[in-house]
C-alpha cells in the first residue's frame, strides 16, 4: 500500500494537468444470451452450437444463419469467413458473410483474402504433388494449387464478381479504395483496376502502387531535406517539416526529426510533438477505429503511450504530459491508455495514461486488457480461473466469479457467463 500511495504522490501533479481524463466508467445490465455462445472476434455477432452445426445470433437473441457452418468463424474489415458443412467439397467449403448472416461469397472456396471492405478474393483451390505448391493442409499432408482466383468488389448492393483468373494470371492484389492492383505471374506485370475491371494504370511496379490515380490520399513529398502533406492536386496541406513522416496508421503517422519522433493527423496537425525517442502502437483499439484491415493504432481515445530516456509514460492529444515517463520502459506493456507492470514484489499494477497506479489485490494471480477496449478495462483471474473485470483505475465492473468475460469489437458490449448455463450481456458506459 505504501508504494502505491508514494507513486500516486509522484503523479499527482501530472494527474491534475490532465484535459483527457474520463469519469468512472459503468455497466448497465442486458439480455440474457446462450451460456455456451461465444463471440465471433471483433463483432457483436455470437457463434452457438445447433443441431446440426453453428449458426450466428446477435445479441438481441434474433438467429441470423443456418446451424450449417463450423466453428471457424473469424472477422476481417467487417466481414464474417464461414465454413459451411455437407458442401460436397471439403477443400472448396469457405464463404463470407456479413454481420448479418447474409451471404457474401458463396461457400465454395479453399480460402478467402479481404483486402478491404471493397474488395475481396476467393480462392479455389486443387490437389497437387508438385513442390511449388501455393497452400499446405493444417491437419493432413496435401497441398494445394490455386487452380482460379475470384475478384469481388463488394458495394451496398453486394458483391460482383469482376474477373476469374487462372493461377498463372494471378500472383498477389492489394487494394486502394475503388481500385485494385494486380500482379500478373507469368507477365510479371502489376496492373491497377477500377471498380468495373477497366485498367486504369499498367506496369505500375508492385500491387502497393496505383500509377498515376487520383485516390483522394495525401502524399508525402521532400523539399530540402524535409518532408511534408500535398493532396492528389499537388496542393501543399503541410509545409515540409519533418525529417520524415511515416505511413498513416489510422488517422495519425509518426514523425521523424532525425533524432526525435511525434504524431501527426491526417490534416497535418501536430498531435504529439517530435519530443519523444519512440510512440508506442495501441493493439487495443476497437475495430472500427483501427486502419482498414490492420490490427493497430496510435491514438487511444485521445491519449498516446511515449517512450522517453527509456521511461514510459502517456501524452493526450495537443502535446500535454498526463502521465510523466517515471518507469523503465521495459517494465511496462502498453494497452492504449493504460500499461502494465509487475514491481519487485511481484505484485500486479495498471498504469492508466492521467496517472493513476492501481495495485491488483494479492488474490488476482493474472490480468490482461481484452481486445477493443482501448486500455479501459482488464479481466482479472484467480488462481482456481474465476474471472472478473477492473476499470484503468482498479475499480471492480465485475466481481471474480464469472467463468468467462469477452468484448465485442465496437468496445461497447461485455458478454459474461457466470457459469455453464448463465450468461448475460453488459452495455459499457466509458
Amino acid at each position: 500500500m505504501k508504494k502505491r500511495i508514494l507513486f500516486a504522490a509522484a503523479c499527482a501533479a501530472v494527474f491534475a494537468m490532465s484535459t483527457a481524463a474520463f469519469a468512472d466508467i459503468t455497466l448497465t445490465p442486458g439480455d440474457s444470451v446462450p451460456a455456451d455462445a461465444d463471440l465471433v472476434s471483433g463483432t457483436s455477432v455470437l457463434k452457438v452450437r445447433g443441431e446440426n452445426g453453428y449458426y450466428l445470433e446477435d445479441l438481441e437473441g434474433n438467429v441470423l444463419t443456418d446451424d450449417i457452418y463450423s466453428n471457424s468463424f473469424w472477422m476481417e474489415s467487417g466481414y464474417i469467413t464461414a465454413y459451411q458443412y455437407d458442401t460436397g467439397d471439403d477443400t472448396n467449403c469457405e464463404g463470407l458473410l456479413d454481420q448479418s448472416g447474409n451471404v457474401i461469397l458463396p461457400m465454395e472456396y479453399g480460402d478467402i483474402d479481404v483486402l478491404s471492405s471493397k474488395w475481396t478474393i476467393g480462392f479455389k483451390l486443387e490437389e497437387t504433388d508438385l513442390d511449388n505448391y501455393d497452400y499446405q493442409g493444417m491437419f493432413t499432408d496435401k497441398n494445394y494449387l490455386i487452380s482460379q482466383a475470384d475478384i469481388y468488389y463488394i458495394d451496398e448492393d453486394g458483391a460482383v464478381l469482376l474477373a476469374s483468373l487462372p493461377r498463372d494470371q494471378y500472383s498477389g492484389a492489394d487494394a486502394h479504395g475503388d481500385y485494385i492492383s494486380v500482379e500478373n505471374r507469368n507477365a510479371k506485370q502489376v496492373d491497377t483496376y477500377d471498380s468495373s475491371w477497366n485498367v486504369v494504370a499498367e506496369d505500375v511496379g508492385y500491387t502497393w502502387q496505383t500509377g498515376d490515380i487520383n485516390t483522394n490520399w495525401y502524399t508525402i513529398f521532400s523539399d530540402n531535406g524535409q518532408q511534408g502533406l500535398q493532396d492528389a492536386d499537388g496542393n501543399v496541406i503541410m509545409e515540409p517539416s519533418f525529417r520524415y513522416i511515416n505511413d498513416f496508421v489510422g488517422d495519425y503517422a509518426t514523425v521523424s526529426t532525425g533524432d526525435k519522433e511525434g504524431v501527426i493527423d491526417k490534416e497535418g496537425n501536430v498531435a504529439v510533438p517530435a519530443e519523444y525517442d519512440n510512440i508506442k502502437y495501441n493493439y487495443k483499439a476497437p475495430v472500427q477505429d483501427r486502419a482498414e484491415g490492420g490490427t493497430s493504432v496510435f491514438n487511444a481515445a485521445g491519449y498516446f503511450g511515449v517512450e522517453l530516456d527509456g521511461k514510459g509514460g502517456f501524452v493526450a492529444e495537443g502535446g500535454e504530459v498526463t502521465c510523466e515517463p517515471k518507469l523503465a520502459v521495459d517494465l511496462l506493456d502498453f494497452n492504449g491508455a493504460s500499461a502494465t507492470y509487475t514491481d519487485l514484489e511481484g505484485n500486479l499494477h495498471i498504469l492508466s495514461a492521467d496517472g493513476v497506479d492501481s495495485v491488483m489485490p494479492e488474490n488476482v494471480s493474472d490480468l490482461r486488457c481484452p481486445d477493443y477496449s482501448n486500455g479501459f478495462l482488464y479481466i482479472i483471474e484467480d488462481d482456481d480461473y474465476n474471472y472478473g473485470l477492473v476499470d484503468w483505475h482498479g475499480n471492480e465492473l465485475i466481481p471474480m466469479e464469472q467463468s468467462r468475460i469477452s468484448l465485442t469489437g465496437d468496445g461497447k458490449t461485455l458478454v459474461v457467463a457466470e457459469d455453464y448455463e448463465n450468461a448475460m450481456t453488459y452495455t459499457v458506459n466509458y
